[in-house]
């Protein structure tokens, strides 16, 4: 038990924040917009939708930086939640072959 990470990688809005567990408490918490969505119109109507990993790669890392800047000493685990349904491909250097 202690310090977790949580992030939250959300359609409207990305997440991150530091929770303790002994004491219940959010430590601190950071969101941004989500302006990674890629989707076009003909697409929507189709009930499709395309997003930027790497934007929403970069909006995560952003929080995170900033989440460490109120001197976390440790981290004791990390969690992410994020769109359902969705995926990407990698390659073997991490990269996007594709839109989320």
């Amino acid at each position: 038990m202690g310090r977790y990470i949580g992030i939250d990688l959300g359609t409207t809005s990305i997440t991150a924040l530091t929770f303790d567990t002994v004491s219940g408490q959010v430590e601190a918490r950071f969101t941004a917009s989500n302006t990674a969505e890629t989707t076009s119109p003909e697409d929507r109507d189709r009930g499709r939708s395309e997003w930027d990993i790497a934007r929403m790669i970069y909006a995560a890392t952003d929080l995170l930086g900033a989440l460490a800047q109120n001197r976390m000493e440790s981290v004791d685990g990390i969690g992410v939640t994020g769109q359902q349904h969705g995926m990407t491909l990698i390659d073997n250097q991490d990269r996007p072959l594709m839109p989320f």
